[in-house]
């Protein structure tokens, strides 16, 4: 009777001798006389990683934005910029028939990145500035920028709290953290001598803003902000002739034109060789088989190849053999600002790179089964992803490589970062590839 035989294939370093539930996938499939398991170790396989810079990140429309400025020892310092139109809460609106007291911007807090998780207050330097063009969906990328006008029409340090709720004056309800931005007299001087028969007239008088936040603490905090929230938009109070006091909403619209422009600094860093050459530039790589850094906000997304792997399965005792599974194992580097796993990534997205330059998701995520993952494992400190589907497809001639682009997830509405050890690494990558073939 033929018999079937598993390999377990460690490419870099051999595993050690604890066996996890993946290991056991398939033995389920097969009669117990069938089930004759032979464990075979493998070191041809290596693997080697690159590390870029993603300066095609499309920040248009998203609904949750990171506004302000942080820096560590690893990555360098980021900051953003939020630009957004404007829009008016119903079809037209006088603002002539109206006495405006006040405009306040206010921006819902969703949550914050900061070293100390701990720190949910810090003062920063909010500036409020209008836009001078008018925008549209060519910008949309965190390269992009828009012109505004020299003078803002706020500016002033705030005292940002990510988890106190805010009751205001005469007012019994408490509201959801956010900030609140008071915008000066001659943007409510505009306002008030505003008649805007329509939305388009509207937009053409206020073309939008542009919101800026920076930090005098060393490593700063950025803030994650909802923008579609309704506590999210300028809020107008007014009165009338009559003493009636009301307020009118103006908002971020969600289908207009909005984007995240984002600002790298990586020198003093080992990144520091990540220049940006321009548009959609993915020339400037970093060789990364030592570490591999990976930051949201598109600050770097890392490649991984494993070479050799065509030769080992082309081998007249592995060949026409079947993966049962494959299992790439992603070590979080033990080094010096890299120890807080709340500001790691939820999990990574796996990309293969199409014959025309353009990315898609691996067949494994895409499967919807949910054994993916791709998601941080606490207990042995690590990442772990299924590329089964992806590495088959590679080994019956479906793509030219097996390359492997690991975006970190969230990686538009957070700071998240992490630094995974590389191949020359003590702890390296490893890839475990459990396979059946027939006995012969």
């Amino acid at each position: 009777m033929r018999k079937t035989k598993l390999l377990f294939l460690i490419p870099i370093f051999i595993l050690a001798s604890c066996v996890n539930d993946d290991e056991k996938l398939g033995l389920g499939l097969m009669s117990q006389e069938e089930n004759a398991i032979d464990v075979l170790q493998d070191s041809t396989v290596n693997m080697t990683a690159k590390v870029f810079k993603e300066d095609s990140l499309s920040t248009l429309n998203s609904r949750y934005y990171v506004l302000g400025r942080y820096k560590d020892d690893n990555f360098g310092e980021v900051s953003t910029d939020i630009y957004s139109q404007l829009d008016l809460s119903s079809s037209s609106e006088d603002f002539t028939k109206l006495d405006i007291d006040s405009a306040v911007l206010t921006l819902a807090i969703n949550g914050a990145f900061a070293k100390d998780n701990s720190i949910k207050v810090m003062n920063m330097q909010v500036n409020v500035y209008e836009l001078s063009e008018t925008l549209d969906t060519t910008k949309k990328y965190a390269f992009d920028v828009a012109k505004t006008n020299s003078s803002a029409i706020f500016s002033s340090i705030v005292r940002v709290n990510t988890e106190s709720t805010i009751k205001l004056n005469n007012d019994t309800t408490n509201y959801a953290p956010h900030i609140r931005l008071k915008l000066n007299s001659d943007f409510v001087n505009r306002l008030n001598n505003a008649s805007c028969g329509s939305k388009e007239v509207f937009q053409e008088a206020f073309k939008g803003v542009k919101i800026t936040a920076t930090n005098s603490d060393n490593n700063g905090m950025m803030v994650y902000v909802d923008m579609t929230n309704n506590l999210s938009g300028i809020m107008v109070y007014y009165h009338t002739q009559s003493q009636y006091s009301g307020k009118y909403k103006i908002n971020f619209p969600e289908s207009g034109n909005r984007f995240m422009h984002v600002n790298y600094n990586f020198n003093g860093t080992s990144l520091s060789t990540l220049k940006y050459r321009g548009r959609f530039s993915r020339k400037d790589t970093i060789s990364s088989n030592q570490y591999i850094y990976a930051g949201c906000l598109g600050m770097t997304v890392a490649k991984i190849s494993i070479n050799g792997l065509l030769d080992w399965y082309n081998r007249d005792s592995i060949k026409n053999s079947a993966i049962n599974s494959a299992t790439l194992i992603l070590p979080v580097a033990d080094i010096e600002g890299n120890k807080n796993e709340a500001n790691y990534p939820v999990s990574f997205l796996c990309y293969r790179k199409n014959n025309d330059g353009s990315m898609s998701l691996i067949k494994d995520e895409l499967s919807g089964s949910g054994f993916y993952t791709g998601k941080y494992d606490k207990t042995t400190n690590a990442y772990y992803i299924q590329i089964s589907s992806h590495l088959q497809n590679y080994l019956k001639g479906m793509y030219p490589n097996d390359d492997i682009y690991l975006y970190p997830d969230s990686r538009r509405s957070s700071a998240n970062r992490v630094i995974l050890n590389g191949p020359a690494s003590n702890n390296p990558p490893k890839l475990k590839i459990t396979l059946s073939h027939p006995n012969k």
